[in-house]
């Protein structure tokens, strides 16, 4: 198994990948900062569609996301 840095955090760590399918040490980040990187995603997601459908007066109690508009 080959070492990486973590392009993000400067971390090393073991691709977890087989050597025929490993890729540039610099391409991929590691589990850590990936799933952090995919929380953030899904907050930006999750923040848009409240914006978008989100409850613009009283809310009926059905949920966050309560009407469509």
């Amino acid at each position: 198994m080959k070492r990486h840095l973590c392009p993000s955090c400067q971390r090393p760590y073991v691709c977890t990948r087989g050597e025929a399918e490993c890729g540039s040490p610099y391409r991929y980040d590691c589990y850590t900062c990936y799933l952090a990187r995919h929380q953030k995603e899904l907050e930006v997601l999750l923040n848009a569609a409240h914006e978008k459908f989100g409850a613009r007066g009283p809310c009926a109690g059905f949920g966050g996301l309560c009407h469509a508009h």
